[in-house]
Order: C-alpha cells, then structure tokens, then sequence
C-alpha cells in the first residue's frame, strides 16, 4: 500500500527567511545588512512567517495560565 502524506507544506519560517540565505545579500556593514535590492525580496514570506509562529505560540499557551472568571476577560 501506497503511503500517503496528509500534512500540506506549513510555509517557511522565520529562520527560512533569514538574509544570509538570499540570493542579493551583500554581507554586513557596520552591523547593519547591506541588500543589493532597493527593497527585501522576502518581505511578503517573512511576513507570513512572523504571523504564523504568533499564532502558534498564542495556541500553545495553556488555557489554565489566565484564572480570572471569563466575564472579567
């Protein structure tokens, strides 16, 4: 029997979208990154990826850790 995969590819993430791994990365100057773009090529992914691990640490956190009443949240 075949082996089927049920997960779809959850996207990159942060550490993906690091600038050392872009192709116009131009090294650092003065302990900032120097781009060879005008603008990062990356923005939208990494956007993405910011998004989806803030959503994933909110879903992590026990419920058990806010004890307030809920008519008070």
């Amino acid at each position: 029997m075949a082996k089927r995969i049920y997960d779809r590819w959850p996207g990159y993430t942060v550490e993906d979208c690091d600038c050392r791994y872009c192709l116009y990365y131009g090294g650092r100057k003065g302990g900032e990154v120097d781009c060879l773009l005008d603008e990062c090529c990356c923005k939208e992914e990494l956007m993405e990826a910011i998004a989806r691990e803030k959503g994933l640490e909110r879903m992590k956190k026990p419920p058990e850790a806010d004890r307030r009443p809920w008519w008070e949240r």
